[in-house]
């Protein structure tokens, strides 16, 4: 058998590689003979920067070198944001192009890492400080000697000196560039790139601000990402629990309500459980911060939570994401499919229920050109009215079928809008026929439930 290896991702590199350099690092110097001298670690903005840096090293990817390959698409699109960031940075990534075949593998951020916390220590004992933290300064000052011999050159160095100069001089472009950006908006637009939600402190921190028992930033940072949790959309889930939970735990009012709405836990057929195992050992870490406080209020308030041990595989939205209607971004929505589901009233819906839903509308995208509209819409009135007598299989429940319905017949609408001349999927023009007679066969069927209702109302007010 044969496996294809990539190089790193960079949430790989800084999560994985470098904080087990960092962790190695201050343990050797805690250890040292005379170690009077504390060694602080790298910020992690700066670590993130410089994992990009060593990306960089690459190349620009749009300029076809065969070496691209060992790159993941994910990082391939980073490495061209971050050269049309900034000029010189593109300058000096193409120039490196040129020059070598391959860039810098996994274990180059390690040794950068330790080569200039090496430094900053010696700084600071000729300095006659305590402390030693290495800064930007710090990892651009070894940044050639570090990577120089990392890449692959596709020339002779003893033939075409010239050509080593060159390479060293794009490498010290990019590390200063990316480490000490020559303003604030060439910072700005770096970390847009590069850092996530998880690196940000001062987002940490806002969340951090009335929460009951004392954290700090890199300390939350610390615990989501050794949980596996380091997407933003996932952290935002926490950062905005984090901000609720202060005001339920001060009259010790249940936050299962509060977690449901995020996404942390989520219905699964007649129980409540996490929507990953990631979110499951989160709130197991807070859970036992929080009980430090032995504050019988906060105590209350997490009571229920801290009794449910199930978790799911994934979050519902994962599984959503994959049908092909959502893929065409027929249900965009400004705060992703977390913020479709509860603007639409579908919260609290049984998670196997949810799915189904999504699924039989993907069926309506997919069969509105091929089938009738009878057809194609009757499996999903059959989920949203419930189960028959023939049919035992649970269907959306009671409380939420009128925001069911609502939601379908929205749903439909866009979908006919993507299939309009003037859409993205012009090209379906015999779908956008087909979702215009489902959406009338759903409205249809609707009204004539509605009159049915109405008369059952008024035969049992006449008796």
């Amino acid at each position: 058998r044969q496996y294809r290896l990539l190089s790193p991702r960079i949430d790989v590199l800084t999560d994985r590689i470098a904080s087990k350099v960092i962790t190695e690092l201050q343990a050797r110097a805690e250890g040292a003979v005379g170690g009077d001298l504390k060694l602080q670690p790298p910020s992690i903005a700066l670590v993130r920067r410089a994992a990009a840096a060593t990306l960089c090293a690459w190349g620009d990817p749009r300029k076809g070198n065969p070496s691209f390959d060992y790159l993941s698409e994910e990082m391939r699109a980073l490495l061209v944001n971050l050269a049309d960031s900034s000029t010189p940075l593109k300058a000096a990534m193409r120039s490196l192009n040129e020059l070598c075949n391959f860039g810098p593998d996994g274990r180059a951020l390690g040794d950068w890492i330790v080569a200039a916390s090496v430094a900053a220590a010696n700084e600071a004992r000729a300095l006659g400080g305590s402390t030693a933290e290495p800064c930007a300064r710090h990892f651009i000052a070894c940044a050639v000697t570090v990577l120089a011999h990392k890449l692959q050159d596709n020339f002779s160095s003893a033939t075409r000196p010239e050509n080593t100069r060159r390479k060293e001089e794009a490498l010290y472009v990019i590390a200063a560039n990316l480490l000490s950006p020559p303003s604030e908006k060439d910072q700005e637009a770096i970390d847009r790139l590069v850092l996530r939600t998880v690196d940000r402190d001062e987002t940490l921190s806002d969340a951090l601000k009335d929460f009951p028992v004392k954290l700090g930033p890199g300390e939350v940072r610390a615990a989501l990402i050794s949980c596996g949790l380091t997407e933003s959309g996932e952290v935002n889930r926490w950062i905005e629990v984090l901000g609720k939970l202060p005001g339920e735990m001060k009259v010790g009012t249940n936050c299962t309500g509060t977690l449901i709405e995020s996404g942390i836990l989520e219905r699964d057929s007649n129980r409540i459980v996490f929507s990953s195992n990631a979110h499951y050992k989160t709130f197991k870490w807070l859970h036992g911060k929080l009980a430090e406080s032995k504050d019988a209020r906060i105590i209350a308030a997490i009571k229920d939570v801290a009794s449910i041990s199930h978790y799911l595989a994934e979050p519902v939205e994962r599984k959503l994401e994959h049908y092909a209607f959502v893929r065409a971004g027929v249900c965009h929505h400004a705060k992703g499919l977390r913020g479709l589901i509860s603007d639409a009233g579908l919260i609290g819906m049984p998670r196997n229920t949810l799915v189904e839903l999504f699924g039989r509308l993907n069926d309506v995208w997919v069969l509105a050109e091929h089938e009738n509209a009878q057809e194609v819409v009757d499996p999903l009135w059959k989920l949203i009215v419930g189960p028959t007598e023939r049919d035992a299989a649970p269907g959306v429940p009671e409380s939420h079928r009128t925001n069911v319905k609502l939601f379908a017949l929205a749903t439909l609408k866009l979908m006919q809008r993507q299939t309009d001349r003037t859409g993205p999927h012009a090209n379906h023009s015999l779908r956008g026929g087909g979702m215009r007679a489902a959406r009338r066969e759903l409205r249809n069927r609707i009204d004539r439930e509605r009159l049915a209702e109405a008369s059952h109302g008024e035969k049992a007010a006449a008796k």
